[in-house]
């Protein structure tokens, strides 16, 4: 442990030394002590947790857009396709025309 060298006096409500005296330590020096080493040590890995989870968030939301992306491309495709059907089925329809033999009978055939 540091040697303590600070000599500090510190005005308080009862709440916080309510909080204090509940805390890990023999003595308020101790238990106050304690408690900023707690707090320091959790607010490290508090950030670290942030952090962590901002990267999930960020790789969520690139993920969700790929995704939304995707279904915009599909879309379009399954149009492309449909239109692309339809030229096929009047293509087919233009070469059945031209497959069906002269009526002989019929001078406008020829």
């Amino acid at each position: 442990m540091a040697k303590k060298t600070n000599l500090k006096s510190v005005r308080i409500s009862d709440e916080v030394l309510t909080y204090i005296e509940n805390f890990e330590g023999n003595g308020f020096n101790q238990k106050f002590e304690n408690l900023v080493l707690f707090c320091m040590r959790e607010e490290k890995r508090k950030r670290i947790e942030i952090q962590n989870l901002d990267n999930l968030i960020n790789l969520r939301y690139k993920k969700d857009r790929a995704i939304f992306d995707l279904q915009r491309e599909a879309a379009l495709t399954i149009k492309q396709l449909i239109s692309m059907q339809h030229d096929l089925e009047k293509l087919q329809k233009y070469m059945n025309i031209i497959r069906t033999p002269a009526d002989p009978a019929n001078p406008a055939d020829n």
